[in-house]
């Protein structure tokens, strides 16, 4: 015998075995038993959800010569017939390659007679959105006026491609993705049928990995049994699937909200070296920061989450301190990058830069609520006293007149400043929040940086980055300023960009960027 795929090998004979879809199987069997039968019906969903196997099984249910309470019992001539794809009333036609108006209407002529061995003629459509115009107008001559003996089984991907009148002469019943757990259950009883065995790890990541769609896991677990043969491995299957692993996104993500920048730039490069491209990298890490997203949102687990809950767990005792709007920030400059990617010279560099910024920007929120802290007692004694003019400071409102000069005036606009550019650029915001300003001197604001952050103001006095700060600060101050950047107790000077780099990173990453 020739060898059958697994999708194929396992697809499911009955109701029983159509993982995920309860509700639709426990109708269908109702109608078997009662012989309540619809002359059509739409079966709607995401590949790979059990449409066709559903509908070869309403096939065989509905002339099955020995039904078993609403299931076909897969023994009688007719269900053997059907299962080996050669029973003359049941006909698959594939809409795809067959949408013309003569294939429906050749389909039309032979549904008048009567079937040969079977109580019904049952015509199954895949992929049914792409029949013509005048296709789908012969098809619904058909369903306007059914044959007693014929029933059509409509299958599709897309249903709101499909004419509303012939939606409204179908019953329509829409497939779920399959939930993790019962995709689980089904690959684990497949390997123990295979006398194949795996760790624990490794049917919840085929099962994440193929989004709801059954035989897309039976195609990755196929792929994966074929290459590793006996026994699973987490690691071996990881390196099959091109999959990261849960702990190296761990770490990755530890690193961006906990300042250890290093351990996830290190972590990504081992990665890389293993084969993973960026594309597919930047995909896990926006999946597994929505994770955590949700996690957060639900203070611990959920099972809509797709995640085991054991991870689950993990991540909240981990990252139970990070803000939900962190999350917020993250998954949009996850998504500027991989708009960009296409366009991207080097895109290992964009997601290195992407993490890099993202780390810069959470460090840098806590420097911003320090200063608030320190601002917060000259604020109260600035608050207006009872019985005076209680008119609105400047500071305080969007008043477009020249300020005068003086540290506190910046002071004064200088939160505005920073939330105009972080809206607009995260990564611009990360260097810029990190210096401190001073005062107004004639048509000059001088920000001040420490020492140690010198890759800081080398990226802000870039040209470009130094024009966007001033076009902002121009709009908020309502006067043109320069910015004049300086590094505390130093003039400013010309250094060496790869030394910086290895300052900010530290001596154990220097060998990734070639530093000597």
């Amino acid at each position: 015998m020739s060898y059958q795929a697994l999708y194929r090998k396992y697809r499911p004979k009955d109701f029983d075995g159509v993982l995920g879809q309860d509700e639709i199987t426990q109708v269908l069997r109702n109608q078997i038993r009662t012989g309540t039968i619809s002359h059509a019906y739409l079966f709607s969903g995401i590949r790979g959800t059990g449409k066709t196997s559903m509908a070869k099984i309403l096939a065989k249910a509905v002339n099955c010569l020995d039904p078993r309470d609403g299931n076909p019992c897969n023994e009688c001539e007719v269900c053997q017939g059907v299962n080996q794809e050669n029973f003359i009333d049941v006909m698959e036609i594939d809409a795809a390659s067959n949408n013309g108006v003569d294939n429906i209407r050749e389909l039309r002529e032979h549904s008048k007679y009567a079937p040969s061995k079977g109580k019904y003629k049952v015509y199954i459509i895949d992929e049914v959105q792409m029949l013509s115009t005048g296709a789908f107008n012969a098809l619904l001559k058909t369903l306007e006026e059914p044959s007693r003996h014929v029933v059509f089984i409509l299958a599709t991907t897309e249903p709101q491609k499909i004419p509303v009148t012939i939606l409204s002469r179908c019953q329509r019943f829409d497939f779920k993705r399959v939930n993790l757990k019962a995709m689980t259950g089904g690959l684990e009883t497949i390997l123990k049928d295979l006398g194949v065995t795996c760790d624990e790890e490794v049917l919840p990541l085929i099962a994440q990995k193929s989004e709801g769609a059954m035989r897309d896991a039976l195609s990755l677990l196929e792929k994966v049994v074929g290459f590793q043969g006996g026994h699973l491995s987490l690691d071996t299957t990881l390196k099959t699937l091109g999959y990261v692993a849960h702990r190296d996104l761990m770490k990755i993500f530890k690193g961006i909200f906990k300042g250890e920048v290093a351990v996830s730039l290190t972590t990504l490069d081992d990665l890389i070296k293993e084969g993973i491209t960026v594309s597919h990298l930047l995909e896990q890490m926006l999946q597994f920061a929505r994770n955590l997203m949700m996690i957060k949102v639900f203070k611990g687990s959920s099972e809509i989450i797709e995640l085991p809950f054991e991870q689950q767990r993990e991540i909240h005792e981990a990252f139970e301190s990070v803000d939900l709007m962190n999350y917020h920030h993250l998954i949009n400059e996850i998504h500027e990058v991989m708009a960009g990617l296409k366009y991207a010279a080097n895109p290992r560099i964009n997601l290195e830069l992407l993490i890099i910024a993202m780390s810069l920007i959470f460090k840098g929120q806590v420097t911003e609520m320090a200063g608030m802290v320190q601002e917060a007692p000259q604020a109260r004694a600035a608050a207006p006293i009872p019985g005076e003019d209680k008119a609105p400071r400047p500071e305080a409102s969007e008043s477009k007149a020249s300020p005068p000069e003086g540290e506190g005036t910046v002071q004064g606009h200088w939160e505005r400043v920073l939330k105009r550019v972080s809206d607009d650029n995260k990564m611009l915001y990360a260097f810029l929040v990190e210096g401190k300003p001073g005062g107004i001197k004639e048509d000059e604001i001088s920000i001040v940086f420490d020492a140690g952050y010198e890759f800081h103001f080398e990226s802000l006095m870039a040209p470009e980055n130094k024009a966007r700060v001033e076009g902002v600060i121009a709009e908020v101050f309502g006067k043109p300023y320069r910015i004049k950047g300086s590094i505390q107790g130093q003039s400013p000077q010309k250094k060496d960009p790869s030394q910086e780099i290895q300052n900010f990173l530290g001596d154990e990453y220097k060998d990734i960027f070639d530093i000597e």
